[in-house]
């Protein structure tokens, strides 16, 4: 098997890494989660506006419950892009106020750039 040293070049693999945080836990009702989730559902259905192809995702909540911590993310989703510079100001929107909150007040979110993995197949 031949290695070839990464090159920065499209498609780029990007995981993006959330977890809930207080303000979802302690919303008001499930009036207020719905907005939140409202929400969420945008920020996501965005990526796919944007072009990136949805990969998989996933969530380890069966054995999980509240804020996690040893791993700090809960909910992870791998997209495919031909592009990121999209990605910084999407991951900006997360800061800004709809409807009388912040999504970045009920999730922290972290995107990373990389590749798919040579050895395994695509």
């Amino acid at each position: 098997m031949h290695y070839e040293p990464p090159s920065f070049q499209a498609p780029h693999r990007v995981l993006l890494l959330a977890a809930a945080s207080h303000g979802w836990y302690q919303a008001a009702d499930s009036a207020a989660r719905d907005r939140i989730l409202v929400q969420l559902r945008r920020f996501y259905e965005r990526w796919l506006e944007h072009g990136a192809t949805l990969l998989g995702s996933f969530d380890d909540d069966y054995f999980l419950v509240g804020q996690p911590s040893p791993l700090h993310y809960s909910i992870y989703t791998l997209y495919e892009v031909d592009s990121i510079e999209f990605i910084p100001a999407l991951m900006n929107s997360l800061r800004e106020e709809v409807d009388g909150f912040r999504l970045d007040s009920c999730f922290r979110m972290e995107a990373r750039i990389g590749r798919s993995l040579f050895l395994v197949p695509n």
